[in-house]
């Protein structure tokens, strides 16, 4: 005989329970189709019926003990926007991440944190829809997707405002680390449980980095290479090793910084120092420096494609003290973190000039008649040309000769570099030099090689790498 049990009441007032034996069930569901076996579905009503009797939230503010770095109110009005408290925890805190929802004021069971990073939030919206047990909010449609993006971009708008706070005064220039720079950095991308928050700056010149690590575990400082002389505070929230990426995006954060140094029109010495190291390790490209001059250099300031050729180049490149006339490209010894810099790219390539000692000439008796002047001879410009073109290679010759009637050979060391007077190629250069000739230039430059050659056959100071430096130079610029 089928049994009513009054002790098992369904949420909804309409419907009936019935305790039927087997048969009985089989014989009504012959006659019946809309009996079902409900106890499944009574079990979750107990549950919904239990859980719709919590008591309403009288507060949205954060549970007590919670301790967060800072905290923004969502003031909506809690039916059409959601309303509430959100705060960002510190990494040694992560595990205290949550969403407290409620619908108007019912508290749902804590749920999982919906932002990157670790963040606790306390939020009451009327258009959440109560899942079967009214246990948790349905996490679908627009209403929720409303909620989320709202408290998403209050916990990024609060790291960001704890970012700029961190950012000393006297910084070149400086870098927020948000989720949008780690996708820039394949170790991060697709790494969730990896998030890094924090604010990265330049505040003097090139040189020793570091930066300060505050992570779940430990606080620890992390000193990138590359002679960065970068600064900064980070966050990080890691579930494995929190170092992890952290060089790359570093990188990537000094070369965003140079980008933005670079379209400046007034920098100081540390900041033209960066930008010459992030042309001489092509971090940056010179088209992304077009207002900078690097005024470190005689007998001009250089810009920024020109440093770039200088240091692809091989040559030697002198080191003068400032005041110092001079024809050839070098570098002014002035003490700035410039000069130091570019010193330093260039390595062995950069180095003074050792004094040229230029004998007495003997005094002259009044009595003695003076020699006469020599006289112009056709081959002077090509000689001028030739000394300019060999001690921009930084070999010195100490003297040339003009061989007046010979012919052959072109060029020979004696006590003189010497000039084969009529030689026909020696004229054919002159007049194109006089001439002003566009081939002029490029038949200097070879005639300028072939020298070097036979100053490095004649002369023990003049060595086989000399001359591969030299041709290397003078051939580039045929």
């Amino acid at each position: 005989m089928p049994r009513v049990l009054p002790g098992i009441q369904p949420l909804d007032d309409r419907r009936l329970v019935i305790v039927l034996e087997v048969d009985e069930l089989a014989l009504a569901r012959r006659h019946d189709s809309a009996i079902i076996d409900a106890r499944v579905e009574l079990a979750l009503d107990h549950r919904a019926r239990a859980n719709r009797e919590r008591e309403v939230a009288t507060s949205l503010a954060l549970p007590a003990g919670i301790s967060v770095l800072a905290q923004i109110t969502l003031d909506g009005d809690g039916i059409t926007q959601p309303r509430g408290t959100i705060g960002v925890l510190a990494p040694e805190h992560a595990e205290q991440r949550a969403l407290h929802a409620h619908r108007e004021m019912f508290p749902f069971d804590p749920g999982a944190d919906v932002c990157d990073w670790p963040t606790i939030a306390v939020v009451d919206d009327a258009r959440l829809t109560p899942d079967r047990v009214w246990a948790a909010p349905i996490p679908n449609g627009a209403p929720w997707n409303d909620i989320i993006t709202k408290i998403r971009a209050a916990s990024e708008h609060m790291l960001h405002g704890l970012q700029l706070l961190g950012t000393p005064e006297d910084a070149l220039v400086s870098r927020p680390i948000s989720r949008a720079m780690q996708t820039r950095v394949p170790a991060l991308r697709d790494q969730p449980e990896q998030q890094v928050r924090g604010t990265l700056w330049l505040a003097g010149p090139p040189g020793h980095s570091e930066i300060a690590i505050r992570a779940s575990a430990r606080s620890t400082l992390f000193l990138p290479g590359g002679d960065l002389g970068m600064r900064g505070t980070l966050l990080v929230h890691a579930q494995g090793d929190p170092l992890l990426g952290l060089s790359e995006l570093c990188l990537d954060a000094y070369t965003q910084m140079l980008v933005e140094l670079g379209l400046r029109r007034e920098l100081g010495d540390s900041a033209l120092a960066h930008l010459a190291a992030g042309l001489a390790t092509r971090r940056i490209p010179p088209e992304q420096t077009p207002h900078v001059l690097f005024a470190c250099f005689r007998p001009a300031p250089l810009g920024a494609r020109e440093l770039v050729a200088l240091f692809g180049a091989i040559h030697r490149v002198p080191i003068i003290d400032d005041g110092v006339a001079t024809r050839m490209i070098s570098i002014v010894d002035d003490g700035s973190f410039l000069a130091r810099t570019v010193i330093a790219r260039l390595g062995p390539r950069a180095r003074r000039e050792r004094p040229i000692v230029v004998p007495a000439i003997p005094a002259i008796p009044t009595a003695a008649p003076k020699p006469p002047p020599r006289p112009v001879h056709w081959l002077d410009i090509v000689v001028e040309a030739l000394r300019e073109r060999i001690a921009r290679c930084g070999i010195v010759v100490p003297s040339f000769a003009i061989a007046p009637g010979t012919s052959e050979p072109m060029l020979e060391l004696a006590d003189h570099l010497v000039l084969a007077g009529e030689h026909p190629q020696l004229h054919a250069i002159a007049a194109a030099c006089h001439a002003r000739s566009a081939c002029a230039d490029a038949a200097l430059d070879v005639l300028a090689a072939h020298a070097v050659t036979v100053l490095n056959v004649g002369l023990t100071e003049v060595t086989d790498a000399a001359e591969a430096a030299a041709l290397g130079m003078l051939l580039a610029e045929c």
